[in-house]
């Protein structure tokens, strides 16, 4: 194997010596430093360790007067509104506090203040009697701990608990039911409580296994962003050295996990830093994908505080997030072809991700070859010309950002800090910073040519099978590089239909390659996947038909472009039960920028171009060309007026079945947005009936016109839009039946053209095959 670069050992161990993390060490840690006291930094990696306390000992209880509440920024913060696991979301308060303090009492084994119990956790305290009686039929740990699960699910933690104490001084296998107890208090957000269980069952003694380990780590991963919690999570992996259970590398990425949630890089890079290069400790895939996505989401967080005005900073801070990845990812290149590890999706696409959030073309373009190293995907797009300047996608961004900042800097009063001479503080320069930057520049890497192929070189590795999300990766650099669209084009034809390893792409690989389309105006294009690809695999869905039509409003200057839009709302016909009033408004924009553009009118397909040479003056001209753009419009509208209006008189909210689970069969939308939409296709058609376009209308038309127009006229009310306002309209349940109809047909043309693939293949093999008995007879 001929490399360009050599890695003696391993990164990770590199990686701390490195001037570079130092540098990002000491501005995303020295806060948590000056928190975290009884911490050691990056400095004294090195010193004596800390007291660890023995594992039959109750470990002590971290202070939770300086903990952190949720920051908006946090990705796993209690204030971003998710859901529990099994629980409806939490919007009281008050509730929460009291359940919280119901269970602490739980674990301490004491009722609650007040005496009382929330309405999902009933009393605390239970006779003897019913304990033994419990426990009298379930003599098996499994039964005990199937038993403490149905238990917990019914919402009642305080006989679960009673239950595993009492089992516990029975002398029973109780590791299973307390690892219920602690998985119950983290699913239910509250780690502080499940520590509190964890303690107490120490001091009963039964102590933790592999699982009661990963899973308290894990919980404290999820759980809101805290001191307190990292604090918490270091005792319990660092306990894991003291105890009988042989440390994993699964205990070790839960712990990264921990570090990586609550954006703790230092005792990161420290854990990370100690972990050895054989054995099963040894980094893992899993290990990789964290640290990954840890220097992603710690350059996220640096780059926020940052302001967009500081280009050349945030510049700075990404080129210094891609050379610590690659400098990751040359030490997972290395092991793959050492054989000593198999790589995986996982970490490719950490991989991508990083280079995503890079500055520079090459970075977007690294990700092409990242894939082309590990899957063998050809390279389609031409590699960007070196340059010290950022990318124009970033450049965007940017100002962007800045436009933002601009608005919200007008409503609010800037107060600067000034000193007692009246002039600005300005922040001193921290001379640590000023030596590490210095020491980084002294160590230069070259990772020119690390995404370089290897796989060809070494019959043990092999090829990884790319799918939908790799898909989206190259789709979404395809979009960012400068004359992408060609590039973005060649590599959906050749996943999703000409290679060997093709396959069926999600619906979020569909949107991001319309994004593509519509940035490079094909709306053909889009047309053909809609009706080729999504819809046959029935994930044609409201989103992807207003991005397509975005592609028809974009690539308005295409002469065929009504008829791409027109042909667009027949498949949105056969592939939603109604149609989606944002498709429709955004058809009616386009129609009105049609009409609003001659030079485009005058050889815009899709329109009558009868007796056109009669006409001498250009004014008429026009009038004629935009009656007949109305009339052709207001036909293709007809048959989904049609269906909004009989689902806003007559829709009815279905029964809840099997099928109106299935997507795209509930059809529920917006009535304010459907009335907003009737009114606006009544406009197009009061438009049409004025007076100078009468020469151009038929009559028959026009009474079909001004029918229409009298039906829609209740739609212009204010009475019904505020009706509607609040509420959702539903399909009938004749629309539902045909809807139904509509996708059997979908099915059966499916199979009918799989079949006759199936029968050209066959013939095509029959055809080889007389070809080589023939050329074998001449021979003969």
């Amino acid at each position: 194997l001929v490399m360009s670069f050599k890695i003696p050992g391993s990164a990770l161990g590199r990686a701390l010596r490195s001037g570079l993390v130092g540098q990002r060490v000491t501005a995303t840690g020295a806060q948590l430093r000056l928190r975290l006291p009884a911490q050691r930094s990056y400095s004294n990696a090195n010193g004596a360790p800390e007291e660890i306390p023995a594992d039959n000992e109750a470990e002590p209880e971290p202070s939770f007067e300086d903990s952190e509440k949720p920051a908006r920024f946090n990705r796993n913060g209690a204030n971003r509104g998710r859901k529990l696991r099994g629980d409806k979301p939490v919007v009281d308060v008050e509730k929460r506090k009291q359940e919280e303090r119901a269970l602490m009492a739980i674990a301490a084994g004491s009722k609650s203040e007040d005496g009382e119990m929330n309405d999902e956790i009933r009393g605390a305290s239970y006779s003897r009697k019913t304990i033994s009686m419990e426990l009298k039929w379930l003599e098996d740990p499994r039964d005990l701990a199937d038993r403490v699960a149905r238990i917990l699910q019914s919402g009642d933690p305080g006989m679960a608990a009673a239950l595993v104490r009492q089992a516990q001084k029975d002398g029973k296998r109780t590791d299973v039911a307390w690892n219920h107890l602690l998985s119950y208090c983290m699913q239910r957000g509250f780690p502080q409580v499940a520590w509190k269980f964890y303690n107490d069952m120490k001091k009963r003694g039964r102590m933790p296994t592999s699982v009661t380990y990963t899973l308290m780590l894990k919980g404290l991963a999820d759980a809101p962003k805290s001191v307190a919690n990292v604090r918490m999570a270091e005792s319990i992996y660092k306990s894991i050295k003291t105890s009988e259970v042989e440390p994993s590398i699964i205990h070790t990425n839960a712990m990264l996990s921990v570090c990586d949630r609550h954006n703790d890089m230092e005792s990161l890079w420290r854990i990370a830093g100690d972990l050895p290069e054989e054995g099963p400790q040894a980094p893992d895939m899993r290990t990789y994908t964290i640290i990954l996505g840890a220097l992603q989401y710690a350059a996220r967080h640096d780059i926020d505080k940052m302001s967009p005005n500081d280009t050349d900073k945030i510049v700075e801070r990404k080129d210094q997030m891609v050379m610590e990845g690659k400098r990751i990812w040359a030490d997972v290149l290395y092991r793959w072809t050492k054989d000593q590890l198999q790589i995986d999706n996982h970490v490719v696409n950490a991989m991508a991700s990083l280079l995503l959030e890079g500055a520079r073309e090459r970075d977007y373009y690294d990700v092409l070859a990242l894939y082309h190293q590990t899957m063998g995907i050809p390279i389609f797009a031409k590699q960007p010309a070196e340059t010290t300047k950022c990318s124009r996608f970033t450049m965007f961004r940017l100002a962007f950002l800045r436009r933002s900042q601009e608005l919200v800097s007008q409503r609010t009063d800037d107060v600067p800090f000034v000193d007692e001479n009246n002039q600005p503080l300005r922040e001193e320069p921290d001379v640590e910073e000023e030596a590490l930057e210095e020491e980084g520049e002294e160590e230069v890497e070259n990772f020119d040519k690390i995404f370089d192929p290897v796989v060809p070189k070494t019959a043990e590795l092999s090829y990884l099978q790319p799918g939908s999300k790799e898909l989206t990766f190259i789709e979404d650099v395809c979009h960012r590089l400068p004359q992408g669209f060609a590039a973005g084009y060649s590599y959906w034809d050749h996943l999703t239909v000409e290679s060997e390893t093709r396959f069926d792409p999600d619906a979020v690989a569909y949107a991001q390659y319309l994004r593509l389309l519509r940035a490079g105006r094909a709306s053909k294009r889009a047309i053909q996947v809609l009706q080729n690809q999504a819809l046959p695999a029935g994930l044609a869905n409201e989103k992807l038909f207003h991005l397509a039509m975005a592609c028809c409003r974009r690539d308005r200057n295409n002469a065929s472009v009504l008829l791409h839009a027109n042909e667009l709302l027949e498949i949105m016909h056969k592939a939603l039960v109604l149609p989606d009033p944002r498709v429709l408004e955004s058809y009616l924009e386009l129609v009105q920028n049609l009409s609003q553009a001659p030079h485009v009118l005058l050889h815009l397909r899709g329109l009558p171009k009868e007796d056109r040479s009669k006409v001498n003056d250009l004014r008429v001209l026009g009038k004629r060309l935009q009656a007949d753009l109305h009339t052709a419009a207001i036909n293709a509208l007809r048959p989904q007026v049609h269906q909004l209006h009989e689902a806003l008189q007559e829709g009815k909210p279905g029964r809840s079945s099997r099928w109106g689970a299935l997507k795209n069969g509930s059809g529920d939308i917006s009535g304010a947005l459907a009335v907003k939409v009737m009114a606006r296709v009544r406009t197009v058609i009061d438009e049409t009936l004025k007076s100078e376009y009468t020469p151009f209308v038929a009559k028959d038309v026009r009474k079909i016109l001004q029918s229409e127009s009298k039906l829609l006229r209740t739609y212009s009310d204010k009475e019904t839009l505020k009706k509607f306002s609040n509420f959702s309209v539903h399909p009938t349940v004749e629309q539902r039946n045909a809807f139904r109809e509509r996708q059997l047909e979908i099915v059966d043309e499916e199979v009918l053209e799989r079949k006759g693939q199936k029968a050209d293949n066959s013939d095509e093999v029959e055809v080889s095959s007389s070809s080589e008995s023939a050329k074998k007879e001449t021979e003969v």
